[in-house]
């Protein structure tokens, strides 16, 4: 059973605007393009822990990775979620935004639907 406290973290979870949004060559759709994401489901608490990251140094500029597992209460909608969605949320005034690399627990009819997650910090 899961306990109603682990659930404190309040996420956005957003979904491209459209099937041809503009994407990078990384197949990611830009962050800061805002306009070409709207809102799948909000808000929605979330457990969250941290689970490993790197750090690389490449021409003199240090890229951070951090991996992330979120864990929500399962519902039609959690279950639902695809790897093409992104999670948003608010720390204090900073807007952080985190890509989703897999969903587990979408099969379920109880529980949890955990994202496995990334996040890019420049």
């Amino acid at each position: 059973m899961i306990g109603a406290g682990e659930y404190k973290y309040p996420v956005t979870i957003q979904q491209p605007a459209t099937a041809d949004a503009a994407r990078n060559a990384f197949g990611r759709i830009p962050e800061t393009d805002t306009d070409d994401w709207t809102t799948y489901i909000t808000p929605v608490r979330a457990r969250w822990s941290e689970s490993g990251g790197k750090e690389v140094n490449l021409l003199k500029r240090v890229n951070a990775d951090i991996t992330l597992v979120l864990g929500l209460r399962s519902s039609p909608e959690t279950r639902a979620i695809t790897r093409r969605m992104r999670v948003r949320t608010e720390f204090g005034k900073a807007t952080r935004y985190i890509n989703i690399l897999d969903v587990v627990g979408t099969q379920d009819n109880g529980g949890e639907v955990t994202l496995h997650c990334q996040e890019n910090r420049d």
